[in-house]
C-alpha cells in the first residue's frame, strides 16, 4: 500500500435544485459515497467483465453513488478511453439520483504550468460528457514547488470550475502528493460559489487538521468538511487522527469521525 493510496469514501449527501446536476453542500451528510478501485486482469488492461459485476454488486449496496478517477481508482494513470470505460459502467450501474462524483487532475509527469492546468480540465470536460455529477480537484502536485505557486493553484481551480460542474477541493498531506495550500489561497478555493465542500487528509497532523476547520467555520461556514480517520497505528500502518464529533454553530460545517479506513463521515 502506498502512502498516497486513498483507500476511502465520500460521505455526503445531495439534493437537486435549479440547473443540472447542482449539488449543494447544506445537504453534504451522512450518505456512503466509496471510492472505487478498478480491477486490472494480468496483462494490465482493464478487466471489463470484472469492472461490470464488480459495479452490478456494489448497485445493490447501501450506497448513495460512487467516486471515480480518485486515488483508489488510479485515475490520473488511466488512458482517456480507460477513464470513459470505468465512468459510462458506473454511470449505467447507478443512475441518477444517485451520484457519480469523478476526480480530475493534471496527468502524471507535466510540468508546464499550462499543459497541468489544461490536462485538468480537459479530464473534468470528458466527466461532464459522460454524465459526472460533480468534480473532485486532485492536487497540483506539479505546482507546489513553484515561486508562483499560489497563483496558479487558483487558476488550476478555476479553469477546472469552467466545465460547470459542483467542486470538492482535496487538502493532502504532500508526502502524499499533496500540496499545502496557504491561508490566502485556500480561503479564496472556499469562497468559490461552485465549491461544495473538502476532502482532508492531513495523517497525524491533528494541528492541520484543526486549522482548516476553523478557516472553513470562519470563510466558507455553509461548505462541508469531509475529513478521514487515516490508518490507525494499531494496524501497523501511518498513524491515526484523533476521532471528531464536535458540532460547530448552526449553520457551520460539522466535523466528522471515520470509523475504518474505507469511509468518511459527517455528522450533523
Amino acid at each position: 500500500m502506498n502512502p498516497g493510496d486513498d483507500h476511502s469514501s465520500l460521505v455526503v449527501g445531495h439534493c437537486w435544485v435549479e440547473g443540472p446536476s447542482v449539488l449543494e453542500s447544506a445537504y453534504l451528510h451522512n450518505v456512503l459515497i466509496p471510492a472505487v478501485p478498478v480491477p486490472f486482469d494480468a496483462q494490465g488492461k482493464i478487466d471489463a467483465s470484472a469492472q461490470e459485476r464488480y459495479a452490478r454488486w456494489m448497485a445493490q449496496q447501501p450506497i448513495e453513488g460512487v467516486a471515480v478517477w480518485a486515488h483508489t481508482g488510479r485515475g490520473l494513470r488511466l488512458a482517456e478511453t480507460e477513464r470513459a470505460m470505468v465512468l459510462e459502467c458506473w454511470r449505467n450501474s447507478v443512475p441518477a439520483p444517485r451520484l457519480v462524483i469523478a476526480a480530475a487532475g493534471g496527468s502524471p509527469g507535466m510540468a508546464d504550468p499550462g499543459q497541468v492546468i489544461l490536462s485538468a480540465r480537459s479530464m473534468a470536460r470528458q466527466a461532464v460528457d459522460l454524465g459526472a455529477d460533480a468534480v473532485l480537484v486532485h492536487p497540483p502536485t506539479a505546482l507546489r514547488d513553484r515561486p508562483d505557486r499560489d497563483t496558479l493553484v487558483l487558476d488550476y481551480h478555476a479553469t477546472i470550475a469552467e466545465v460547470g460542474l459542483p467542486l470538492i477541493l482535496f487538502y493532502l498531506y504532500e508526502e502524499a502528493g499533496g500540496v499545502r495550500y496557504g491561508t490566502e489561497t485556500l480561503s479564496r478555493l472556499l469562497e468559490r460559489p461552485e465549491v461544495v465542500g473538502i476532502k482532508v487528509a492531513t495523517l497525524d497532523s491533528v494541528i492541520t487538521f484543526e486549522d482548516l476547520a476553523s478557516l472553513i467555520e470562519a470563510v466558507a461556514p455553509g461548505k462541508v468538511l469531509l475529513p478521514r480517520q487515516e490508518r490507525s497505528s494499531q494496524t501497523g500502518n501511518h498513524g491515526t487522527t484523533p476521532p471528531y464529533g464536535r458540532e460547530l454553530p448552526p449553520g457551520g460545517t460539522r466535523k466528522g469521525e471515520v470509523d475504518s479506513d474505507s469511509l468518511f463521515r459527517v455528522f450533523r
